[in-house]
């Protein structure tokens, strides 16, 4: 049996921890296989643990830092104690350090998997050239180097050669079953204690400057005189929080909203909506708009490089600028309006194809095995 390393930042609900569990899900004989955490607060056990402790997989967490060579060296003795066949590192450029020391310690098979598609940090000076240090360490030590989206490799990897073998693109594996829920959207609406009588429009992500709820705050004013039945659902980490409760209070559009904070139940979330807005700054493949997609909702998207992968050519020039309140308005209100069109922004099928989880998740598993 070949025993994997997987590494990432945290086990708090993100893309690339979603996406983990689910191919965990899918992978034979998980207990042989370690998870290491790499965040720095590693008391945190996250919110994510326990369905990962469900998997049976082995936890093990391990502060690495920025330039802390005794944490350094305790990876190293962790990497020679468990002779790990492959270690597959979801940080980005930060695995530039795990995949040198995994190299060090005779790791053959060495995978950086990049699940964003710019930096996630202010671009302050010193802060670059560290970056550019790990991305060059990354293109040295990595004997593969995966990302979901194309753009991502693009830009972190501009001057890759394009014969390089090392560079693939694997999708997220979304097991769409999960979103084929039994309950009407009345029922989901009275489980969720949601107006019944509303044009429902949903979001799904973390309160992050990326996902632009500030946008949708505004698209929400506007609409919110020129159609009496709208309503704008939020769910995610911290779109509960007080902050995120005083921005819609100080927008004055409370009346015609609801947070839900974070959500088990997905299938539920999405039957109780009408349309999906996703106005994303910047995404590497996000699994929220793919589980939307995978529901049957309409979807209103951003017209970014990432998401505009996953969106059927023919639909491009729908695609909105994601910082254009007004063409946003308009859209969302000629949707509501105009049900013929608004059935033609459902690409279920397309989202069944390109993200079947058994075609996707052997792809992955096949780079793990190097094969």
């Amino acid at each position: 049996m070949k025993k994997f390393c997987f590494i990432l930042p945290g086990l708090d609900t993100g893309g690339m921890e979603k996406y983990l569990l689910q191919f965990l899900e899918f992978l034979p004989d998980k207990n042989f296989h370690f998870v290491l955490v790499r965040g720095k607060n590693v008391n945190n056990k996250g919110s994510l643990f326990e369905q990962y402790k469900k998997t049976s997989v082995n936890i093990y967490f391990q502060r690495i830092g920025y330039l802390n060579v005794i944490n350094w060296l305790k990876l190293y003795r962790f990497y020679n104690k468990n002779q790990f066949f492959t270690v597959c590192d979801f940080n980005g450029n930060f695995a530039g350090i795990t995949l040198l020391i995994a190299n060090m310690a005779g790791i053959k098979n060495r995978i950086a998997f990049y699940r964003r598609s710019s930096n996630a940090f202010n671009p302050v000076w010193y802060k670059n050239i560290y970056n550019t240090i790990l991305n060059r360490l990354v293109y040295k030590y990595a004997t593969k180097i995966l990302s979901n989206s194309y753009h991502a490799l693009d830009f972190f990897f501009p001057y890759r050669k394009q014969h390089d073998e090392r560079f693939s693109v694997i999708p997220n594996g979304v097991f769409y079953e999960k979103f084929d829920v039994k309950a009407s959207k009345e029922e989901a609406r009275i489980f969720l204690k949601l107006p019944l009588n509303k044009f429902i429009i949903g979001h799904v992500g973390r309160y992050d400057p990326s996902k632009n709820h500030e946008t949708i705050f505004k698209v929400a004013k506007e609409l919110q005189e020129k159609k009496k039945n709208v309503f704008f659902l939020f769910a995610g980490k911290n779109t509960d929080s007080s902050e995120f409760l005083r921005r819609i209070k100080e927008y004055e559009i409370e009346n015609i909203c609801c947070s839900l904070g974070l959500q088990s139940n997905m299938g539920i979330l999405y039957r109780a909506m009408d349309l999906f807005y996703f106005p994303s700054l910047t995404e590497g493949q996000p699994n929220a708009l793919i589980e939307a997609m995978l529901s049957g909702l309409p979807v209103v998207v951003s017209n970014i490089p990432s998401i505009k992968e996953i969106i059927p050519v023919s639909h491009h020039y729908f695609l909105l600028n994601p910082r254009d309140i007004l063409s946003a308005a308009k859209t969302i209100s000629q949707l509501i309006d105009d049900q013929d069109l608004l059935s033609k922004m459902i690409f279920k099928e397309e989202a069944r194809l390109m993200f079947d989880p058994y075609k996707n998740f052997n792809l992955f598993l096949r780079e793990l095995l190097n094969e």
